[in-house]
């Protein structure tokens, strides 16, 4: 991949937000990191109470867990 290639990747708000997070775990002293996104229909009151409801339910019982959202 060409060098302009990278620049475009490392630009993106994804990779951004990617790169901070791997860095506060090796800060952390982290051996492991899990990433998941997904993308939640806020239009949908129900939709959005199940689908907050179900994601703590997953990660409930992590040592540690860190969100970011984005409206």
């Amino acid at each position: 991949m060409n060098g302009s290639k990278w620049n475009e990747i490392r630009a993106r708000s994804g990779y951004q937000k990617m790169h901070e997070i791997c860095k506060q775990a090796q800060e952390n002293g982290w051996a492991w990191l899990w990433v998941e996104t997904c993308r939640i229909n806020k239009q949908s009151s129900s939709e959005l109470s199940e689908t907050l409801d179900s994601i703590y339910q997953w990660y409930a019982d992590s040592g540690r867990s860190h969100a970011y959202t984005q409206t």
